[in-house]
C-alpha cells in the first residue's frame, strides 16, 4: 500500500525543503503594455505606448492641438492646483493622478524639516500665485464670456488637466492656457 493523502507533482520545481514553488503572478511588462496599448484611445496612434497618451493634455500634444510651451504650462497649472489643494487641506481633486511634488516639493524633500516662517512663506506664495492665477482666468472669460460663464477657462482646464476629462472644446483650453502663459511671463518679467 502507498503513502496516505495527495499523489505528489511529479514535474514542478521545489524548494530543498520539498515545498513547490508556486509561479508568479505578477503580469510581465509585455502583458501590461498589451493591456496599455489595447485602449481604444491609443489603438490608433503610431506610438501607442508614448505616456502623453496616457492624459487628456498629453493627447491634445500629441494631436498637435497645443505645442510645447502650452504643455509645460498645462503642467505647471497642475502643480500648483494641487499644491494649493495641499494647502488649504483638501484632497486631491483626481486620486490617481501623479501627486506632484510628492517626492520633492519647492526645492526640498519631503521628509526634511521647514520652519514655521518658511512654511508660512511657502503657503504664502502658493495662495498668491493661486489667487493671480484664479483672477487671471476668471477675468479673461469674463472678457471673452461675460458674466454668465466668467468661469469657463478654469473649469475647462480644470476638467481637461487636473481631473484628466477629455475635453468638450479643446479651443478653450489651448485660450485658457494663453491666458496663463502671459500672466507667468509677466509676473516672470517683474511687471
Amino acid at each position: 500500500m502507498g503513502m496516505p493523502g495527495r499523489k505528489p507533482k511529479d514535474a514542478v520545481d521545489r524548494y530543498p525543503c520539498g515545498k513547490v514553488i508556486q509561479p508568479s503572478r505578477r503580469e510581465t511588462r509585455e502583458q501590461i503594455i498589451a493591456v496599455v496599448v489595447s485602449q481604444p484611445h491609443r489603438a490608433a496612434q503610431h506610438n501607442a505606448d508614448s505616456k502623453l497618451l496616457g492624459s487628456s493634455i498629453g493627447r491634445l500634444y500629441r494631436a498637435g492641438l497645443i505645442d510645447g510651451r502650452l504643455f509645460n504650462i498645462a503642467d505647471r497649472f497642475h502643480k500648483l492646483v494641487e499644491r494649493h489643494k495641499r494647502v488649504i487641506g483638501c484632497p486631491s481633486e483626481n486620486a490617481i493622478a501623479l501627486d506632484y511634488g510628492a517626492v520633492k516639493s519647492e526645492g526640498r524633500f519631503i521628509g526634511e524639516p521647514e520652519t514655521d516662517e518658511e512654511k508660512i512663506k511657502r503657503e504664502a506664495e502658493t495662495r498668491r500665485a493661486y489667487s493671480d492665477m484664479h483672477c487671471a482666468l476668471e477675468d479673461a472669460g469674463r472678457d471673452m464670456f461675460g458674466l454668465s460663464r466668467q468661469g469657463a477657462y478654469l473649469t475647462a482646464l480644470r476638467d481637461c488637466i487636473v481631473q484628466d476629462k477629455e475635453p468638450r472644446d479643446p479651443e478653450i483650453i489651448k485660450q485658457g492656457l494663453n491666458v496663463l502663459a502671459s500672466l507667468w511671463r509677466d509676473a516672470e518679467s517683474g511687471q
